[in-house]
Order: structure tokens, then C-alpha cells, then sequence
């Protein structure tokens, strides 16, 4: 009977609202924006304890914070209404009028937080169960400046696979590789991804990362530019290692447009069929940037033309 007892009391005491209880918005591991909140949807109450002064803004992915400025205060917080994206809360401070922002479960145990306003809504950022009674950290740069991202979102399962498709149409010797098949292939590949993308079903480092070899692998000028802007976009998600590639497309780019490569990516075939570097402004870069951005310094890009030399003639273009 006891045991029973203690089993109901420890189902009562469970929150029945996901969003009960004591959370944080953490930078660094450290509390920037504390709430607490109680009671249940569709008027749950609470506080809200941040710093006097703040700069949130909207940054691709996350939230831009700066202009830091303390002491901290505490305001009252309540749930005003729900929207399809969640449920919006209102701050208020006597004589003020109250800032609003949203937060929505994350289907793991974890709570989002958001921006709302007119016209506007960023992407959801991650907060933290923190215990009853935290506070914001007491000391911040007022000069600082810290982003918080979103949660990624999983990558792309059939971009994956396109961009393995991609590179074993490539395995084995340039030389005997017949691209007359492997052309109409990579393009299907590449009318597949910029249907994904359109979709705005490639969303993660990965995705784009990936995305931009294939188009790297394109037939046109718009192909090597697009191929270009999703390394760049990689590298804005946190892929980076998207440098290499983000200066091959560049290079492709400025071939396809009749201008010199700068990092030395870009080979053909010469003449004699034999692989070669494309035109090249080899004094326009310090080895200091191609190390920087995973690309051969002078040094090391000769030595590979001397490897090429000893290969076959090549049956058609490299791709």
C-alpha cells in the first residue's frame, strides 16, 4: 500500500504541461535569459529574468546577441495565445509595453524559444532545464557578441545518395572514365537537386556541402556559380571543410567565363591528351591562403602536374 502511495504522489508532482518548470537560454554555458514558468496551457504564468538591455536579431540559422548590459531584472511573464508555430508569452515591466516571444516542446524534453512580432519569426533556439532559482550570469561584455543556433534539422537522406552516385561515376583512372555516359547521368543528378533545393529540402552543412560537388559537375556558367554559392552556404552552416570546394567552383567559375583559375583546382586535357593545369593566375594568392582553404600550395600543385605527366592521354575533358 505504501509503495502504491508513493507511485501516485510521484505521477501527481510529473508536470502535465511540457513547458513547466525552470529554463535557460544559455551562452557558453552560461544563463543569459532565465525563465520559470507554471500552472498549464492556454494561461500558463511565470517569470522571466534577463538583462536590462540586450540586442536579439535574427542571424540565418539562429539568434544574434550583443549589446549585453546589466544588472539583470525579472519581469512577469503569462501565455497570451497560440499560434500554429507555438505559444506566445508576453514580458512585461509596470508602465512598459510587453515584449512577446514564443516557445514551443521539441518533442525530445526540451523546449525552443523564438522572436515574435510583426511580421516577423526567427528560427527556434534551444533552452535549457535549469534548476528552480537560477539566475543570469552576472557578468557580461557589453561589446560581445554570441550566436545561438537552432537545433539542425537531420540531413538529407537522398542527397546523400546522389552525391554517391556522383562520385562512383568518377573511381579509377580520369583517362578511362567515358564521360559521354556519365554526362546525361550527372545531369538528371543535377535537375534532381535544384528540385530538393527549391523544396527547401536541403537545409544542413551536409546538404549543401554535397549539393555543391554535384553542381561542380555542371555543363554552364550558371552551374559552377550555383555550385559556388552552396559551398559558401556549407560553410555558413558549419561544414568547414567546404573550403576545398568553394575554391574549386570558384576556379570552374572563372574558367567557364574566360578568366584565369586562382587556387590552381581546374586541370584539362592539352594537345596531346595529356592532363594539364588550366590558365592560372599563379601569383594572385599567398600559399598562406590555399593552406588556409585546403588547397595545394605552389609547391605541391607542381608536383602534381609532374604525376600527370606520367598518366595516359585522357579520352575527354575532366569533370
Amino acid at each position: 500500500m505504501a509503495l502504491g502511495l508513493l507511485a501516485l504522489a510521484a505521477r501527481a508532482a510529473d508536470p502535465t504541461d511540457p513547458l513547466q518548470g525552470s529554463w535557460a537560454l544559455q551562452i557558453e554555458g552560461r544563463n543569459l535569459v532565465v525563465l520559470q514558468l507554471e500552472g498549464e496551457a492556454p494561461r500558463m504564468k511565470g517569470t522571466i529574468q534577463l538583462p536590462a538591455r540586450m540586442n536579439l536579431g535574427l542571424m540565418g540559422d539562429g539568434l544574434s546577441v550583443s549589446q549585453v548590459q546589466m544588472p539583470a531584472e525579472t519581469r512577469s511573464l503569462e501565455e497570451v495565445r497560440a499560434t500554429p508555430s507555438g505559444r506566445i508569452f508576453a514580458a512585461r515591466r509596470p508602465g512598459q509595453e510587453a515584449n512577446e516571444f514564443g516557445l514551443r516542446p521539441d518533442g525530445k524534453g526540451g523546449v525552443l524559444f523564438f522572436l515574435q512580432g510583426p511580421g516577423i519569426e526567427s528560427a527556434a533556439v534551444p533552452l535549457v532545464r535549469v534548476a528552480g532559482g537560477a539566475a543570469v550570469a552576472p557578468e557580461w561584455d557589453p561589446g560581445g557578441n554570441w550566436m545561438v543556433r537552432s537545433p539542425p534539422p537531420p540531413s538529407n537522406a537522398e542527397m546523400a545518395e546522389i552525391f554517391r552516385l556522383d562520385q562512383a561515376d568518377r573511381q579509377g583512372n580520369p583517362a578511362s572514365i567515358d564521360w559521354s555516359v556519365i554526362g546525361p547521368r550527372d545531369e538528371a543528378r543535377r535537375k534532381r537537386v535544384r528540385e530538393l533545393l527549391d523544396a527547401n529540402q536541403l537545409r544542413t552543412g551536409d546538404d549543401f556541402h554535397l549539393a555543391a560537388f554535384v553542381f561542380q559537375h555542371g555543363s554552364k556558367s550558371e552551374d559552377y556559380l550555383l555550385a559556388h554559392i552552396l559551398a559558401m552556404a556549407a560553410q555558413a552552416k558549419g561544414r568547414a571543410d567546404a573550403g576545398w570546394i568553394a575554391t574549386a567552383t570558384l576556379d570552374r567559375y572563372l574558367g567557364s567565363i574566360q578568366q584565369p583559375q586562382v587556387f590552381g583546382t581546374q586541370f584539362q586535357v592539352g594537345e596531346d591528351g595529356k592532363l594539364k593545369l588550366g590558365a592560372f593566375n599563379d601569383g594572385f594568392l599567398p600559399d598562406s591562403v590555399r593552406s588556409a582553404l585546403g588547397v595545394a600550395t605552389r609547391e605541391q600543385l607542381e608536383a602534381q602536374m609532374r604525376e600527370l605527366e606520367k598518366l595516359p592521354p585522357a579520352k575527354a575533358p575532366v569533370n
